[in-house]
């Protein structure tokens, strides 16, 4: 049954009764041709066991008006189309998916990333064979795995997240059993933030017991993205330590800890200086430089114990105290170091004009 929601309207499109046990929930916003290629890609994929749920987070046109007739066209028997009321931000997209899943497993699919073409094969075939546990984790052709293994308990899940982290925070790569995450939506929501929050749902939902098997098969390919689409390296950079904010052990925050500690580096540092000197380029707003780098700064220090890196932020918060000056520098630097000018960056990346805290 293909429906389309608008403000809470369900309308039927066309009929079909299936049994159905894992839902494939895409966020969108405003990308449709990304999300008219990836349906293509995945229809052939689909079985009676499947369903599709796309999350429309208030794209101008709609999807429903964009990519429906697509859907009908292709005769998905059954799909939803739902359409958030405003923009809710990526984070809690995600979340939505979630939230609106009525089967027993869910695949969280980025609208742009390109999956393989068993990967839905491969996923019913992962989640008959592990069909307890929390979570099943597939790898991406970015960061293979050689072998399979499988974990109980947040303890086990973080020893293992150490070194396959990328695989966790990447959100196409982990199919979901949806009775196990229910109970920890709330420590999602609490986390957009950290621009995390599926880590965080599936580190609350994990507990003392539950198991997440890490599969060696690939599904999906990681694509960057689209000129100005991208994360800027200031919300990584502030958001990820958050996640040490959830109420864990303190034994399993410290592994946590360690976990962040290794995935934020300096090279990051200097990309998030950019980006905010990029969004006082854009905005013509430079006094806010200062005060949003400071966010990192502050979050930073919860897992840092490099006295490298504490002088690092405190010299470049020292320029920023200056900031048409540190600008002026910082462009003739950049300039000299990548052959490109500052302003083709901040057309590229950085803070939009929404984002300003």
């Amino acid at each position: 049954m293909l429906t389309s929601e608008k403000s809470g309207m369900p309308e039927t499109i066309s009929a079909s009764v299936h049994p159905i046990r894992l839902t494939i929930g895409i966020p969108t916003f405003n990308r449709h041709e990304c999300l008219a290629s990836t349906i293509k890609r995945l229809v052939p994929q689909l079985t009676s066991e499947c369903k599709l749920l796309i999350v429309d987070n208030a794209s101008q046109p709609p999807v429903i008006d964009t990519v429906g007739p697509l859907l009908a066209e292709l005769g998905i028997s059954t799909a939803r189309v739902v359409r958030n009321k405003t923009n809710i931000g990526g984070g809690a997209n995600i979340l939505r998916c979630m939230e609106l899943c009525e089967t027993e497993w869910l695949w969280i699919l980025g609208d742009d990333d390109r999956i393989w073409d068993d990967a839905v094969e491969k996923i019913l075939e992962g989640i008959d064979t592990h069909p307890t546990c929390t979570c099943v984790n597939f790898a991406q052709n970015a960061y293979p795995r050689n072998e399979a293994s499988t974990t109980r308990g947040r303890t086990e899940f973080l020893s293992v997240l150490g070194c396959d982290f990328y695989n966790v925070f990447f959100i196409s790569t982990s199919i979901y059993r949806v009775k196990a995450i229910l109970p920890s939506m709330r420590y999602g929501y609490m986390q957009i933030s950290s621009y995390a929050p599926h880590v965080a749902v599936l580190l609350m939902g994990v507990d003392t017991s539950g198991e997440v098997y890490f599969s060696a098969n690939t599904i999906v390919e990681w694509v960057p993205a689209r000129k100005g689409s991208g994360w800027s390296p200031f919300w990584i950079e502030r958001g990820l330590p958050l996640l040490l904010d959830l109420p864990i052990e303190a034994r399993d925050r410290s592994l946590l800890k360690k976990i962040l500690r290794s995935r934020l580096h300096l090279k990051g540092l200097l990309a998030a200086y950019l980006d905010v000197l990029c969004y006082g380029l854009r905005t013509q707003d430079l006094a806010v430089c200062a005060q949003l780098y400071r966010m990192i700064a502050l979050r930073r220090a919860t897992v840092s114990r490099s006295p490298i890196e504490w002088l690092l932020i405190r010299g470049l918060l020292a320029t920023l105290l200056a900031p048409r000056l540190a600008l002026t520098v910082t462009q003739s630097v950049y300039r000299g170091v990548t052959g490109r000018t500052l302003q083709v960056r901040t057309a590229a990346a950085g803070l939009s004009h929404e984002e300003r805290i």
